[in-house]
């Protein structure tokens, strides 16, 4: 299964164990800080094949993240977004996955811990 790992630049905890499901062959991320490093970190733990999308400013200009996050969603069968609460990129790639019906988990993360939350 591939997936894409997305989520709040402000979190710099690693993604535990046991959420992220072990059929996974690639992860899919922005290679941004927080949320995205971990995912890179994630991957290299469990020897999964890491893909960073960067986004394309001098074709998209101030709307390069975005852009780079639906090429993400639409890359993966799912979607694995960690969020502060509070990010405009966290929250539009869960607006994107509801619009397209993109299967997702959303972790919120509060006082250094996760909670799925849909």
């Amino acid at each position: 299964m591939k997936i894409a790992v997305v989520g709040s630049r402000s979190i710099n905890a690693d993604i535990p164990d046991g959420i992220i499901p072990e059929n996974v062959t690639v992860i899919y991320s922005g290679a941004a800080k927080g949320v995205d490093i971990s995912a890179r970190r994630y991957a290299e733990r469990h020897h999964i094949l890491i893909m960073e999308i960067l986004p394309e400013y001098d074709l998209y200009g101030k709307t390069a993240p975005l852009k780079r996050n639906d090429i993400i969603i639409k890359l993966a069968d799912e979607v694995y977004i960690f969020w502060d609460g509070k990010s405009r990129g966290s929250t539009y790639v869960i607006n994107k996955c509801i619009e397209t019906g993109k299967p997702y988990h959303l972790f919120r993360f509060t006082d250094g811990e996760f909670e799925e939350i849909a």
